[in-house]
């Protein structure tokens, strides 16, 4: 697989999870608070605030070491963990809530990463096109995600199904982006 579509895939896994936490983490908390929506908006905002100070701290982990291929498996692998440990705890709000931040935090991390890695990967005389495909074919997981989630939940009358499926397309993502690293790693002896 070429660097530029292996990316793209990468990328749509991403977003996969980045819009299973936008489109459905409101809906996941209203479910299990059964309180306003006022009340709703709060609590999800735990999950986004955990990220965003924790994106940070694994951003300059990973700056500091100089290495990308170890933290974004981490990151997907944290966040699939949270998206399958919000279904294991989905009768406990705070649960729930501590396994979203973990994959929230998960995602929004490996997403940040994951833009280090075209212009690392990619020549110069690629990057330009190769960035534009990374966008074209990833940014359509924007579309699958929700569709995806929505027509489980629909047929099954409850988000486990899709909760799996949001865990099982970031454990992929890990595979494949240690795949599409190795290259990277060995010749930057890391």
């Amino acid at each position: 697989m070429c660097n530029g579509m292996g990316l793209a895939l990468l990328y749509f896994l991403l977003v996969m999870g980045l819009y299973g936490i936008a489109f459905w983490m409101p809906q996941i908390v209203h479910d299990l608070d059964r309180g306003s929506y006022a009340a709703t908006g709060l609590l999800t905002a735990i999950p986004y605030g955990v990220a965003a100070l924790g994106m940070v701290r694994v951003g300059m982990h990973s700056d500091r070491q100089g290495e990308r291929r170890r933290h974004l498996l981490a990151c997907t692998l944290l966040g699939a963990a949270g998206f399958a440990a919000t279904w294991l705890f989905s009768a406990s709000l705070a649960g729930s809530l501590a396994a979203l931040s973990c994959a929230a935090l998960g995602v929004l991390s490996a997403l940040a990463l994951f833009w280090a890695l075209p212009t690392a990967m990619l020549s110069r005389r690629a990057a330009a096109g190769g960035i534009a495909l990374i966008n074209s074919v990833g940014n359509l997981g924007g579309y699958v995600s929700p569709a995806s989630l929505g027509g489980l939940k629909e047929a099954t009358g409850q988000m486990a199904s899709g909760l799996l499926l949001l865990a099982g397309t970031l454990g992929l993502a890990a595979l494949l982006g240690l795949r599409l690293t190795h290259g990277l790693v060995a010749k930057h002896g890391r």
